[in-house]
Order: structure tokens, then sequence, then C-alpha cells
């Protein structure tokens, strides 16, 4: 019996043996392919707002207003300077020694208006000389004139505009032409100066009030008209506009706004 059981227990341990290093085979082999549990993620870092990108549209766009305000030497391949193919250039000086106006020469050639804020004492509507620097030969031109009138509060030196409320705006009336390209603006008389539509003192005061405050409205108190002082009306803007015939018909071309000082 002893000598069976030592035959046999080699044989026992190695199966014993077999068996155990088969079941931690298994095991291992679970726990490599069981997922990791997953490590906790990082919060996320504030992300700042992405800069305000202009559409390409809208540069262009803007590129095209830069170019068509600063169009300022006269290419006639630039389709920009929408005014070569008429004249190079609007020049404007005094036509005597009693205009103050100072010699101004406009090189922007684009279909857009110029606007031009006169000094004190200058006038553009004494008979001002207006030349079309450049004018081809084969257009005809034409340039007419507008009269705009404001009222004013005048307070021995400082004065209140009241240049955003009501306006007499005349019609537009062709001026003189010297020559070929020159033109001379309009003199207006005193009675052209003094126009003004139908308004009430009581329309007046309330818009001097809103304007300039009790101080400006206390000065016009005892004035009767628009007319009265403290109250004033004169020219607040001359307009031109340059005209060209072409297939029979008149068609404006360029604008130029000239705003009046009122004061002194």
């Amino acid at each position: 019996m002893r000598q069976t059981i030592r035959r046999f227990l080699p044989r026992l341990m190695m199966f014993v043996t077999c068996v155990a290093g088969v079941a931690l085979a298994a095991i291992l082999s679970v726990s490599e392919i069981r997922p990791a549990r997953p490590s906790p993620r990082p919060a996320p870092r504030a992300q700042k707002p992405p800069p305000s990108v202009t559409p390409p549209s809208a540069l262009k766009a803007a590129a095209v207003t830069a170019m068509e305000q600063d169009c300022q030497t006269c290419d006639r391949l630039d389709e920009y300077c929408a005014l070569c193919s008429y004249f190079d250039a609007i020049e404007i000086a005094p036509n005597d020694d009693e205009n103050e106006i100072a010699p101004r020469s406009f090189k922007n050639l684009s279909a857009h208006p110029i606007y031009v804020d006169l000094g004190v004492g200058e006038a553009i509507d004494n008979r001002v000389v207006i030349r079309l620097r450049g004018a081809a030969p084969h257009y005809e031109f034409k340039i007419e004139q507008q009269y705009e009138t404001s009222l004013t509060v005048s307070n021995e030196g400082p004065h209140l505009d009241l240049s955003d409320w009501k306006h007499y705006r005349s019609e537009w009336r062709e001026i003189r032409k010297l020559g070929d390209g020159e033109f001379l603006t309009l003199r207006l008389s005193e009675a052209d100066s003094n126009r003004f539509p139908p308004v009430t003192m009581r329309e007046v005061y309330r818009e001097v009030l809103k304007r300039g405050g009790e101080e400006w409205a206390k000065l016009i108190g005892e004035a009767k008209t628009i007319h009265d002082a403290p109250l004033y009306v004169g020219v607040s803007k001359v307009s031109l506009r340059v005209k060209v015939k072409e297939d029979g018909d008149w068609t404006v071309i360029k604008l130029l706004e000239f705003s009046v000082p009122m004061g002194c």
C-alpha cells in the first residue's frame, strides 16, 4: 500500500501544481483584459471668445468706400474715380477783392458729395469762380446753386445755431457760365438771406429751450418776430451741383455742400 502511495504521490503533486498554474494564469489574464477605471478628466479651461472677424464682403465694401472717398488723382482707368472722364478737378477761387474765400482744389473725383466747412468771413454765394479743371471739350456742363437759411440766437458773441431745426431752402438756380469749364456763383441779397418758413414765437421758444436751456430761452423773451434781436436769420448752407448733358439729358454728376458759419 505504501509503495503504491509513494508511486502515485509525485504524479499527484505534478497534477496539483499544473492545476494551480492554470488557475493562476486564468486569474491574471482576466485582470489584464478588465478595463481600467477611467481617471477623472481635468476641468476644461475657460476659452477666450474668438476675436471678431470682419466678413470678407464687409472688408471689400469698406475698401471700396475708402477708395471712392480718397480718389485724389485722376486715373481714367480707375473704376472708382467716376468723374475722370469728365474733368480732372474742381477749383474754387475768389472773383475779386471783395471775396475773402480761400482758394480750394478738389481732386476727389468719385461720385460722392464734397462737404466743406467754410471759415468765418468766407462766402460761396458771393460771385465766386468755379472751375472744372481739364473739362472734356466734347461734354456740355452746367452748375446749379441752392441755398438754405437757419435761425440763430446771438448773445453778444456766443450764439446758439438752430441748424438742425427748420430751414428755408431755395430752388436750384443755374449760375452764369464764364467760359469753357468756368462758372460764377450767384450773389444773394439780404432779402434772400432773411427768408424763413412761417413759425410761431412759441415754437421758437420751445426749440431754444430744448437746445440751449433756460438762459438762452430768456434772451428771446421780448422778441416779437424771428427778425427781432437777439434772433437772426441767415444763410447756413450753400449747395452746388454739377450737371453734364449726355444723349440730350442733364444728369447730376457731383454735389458740393458748403456749411456757412452763422456767428462771428
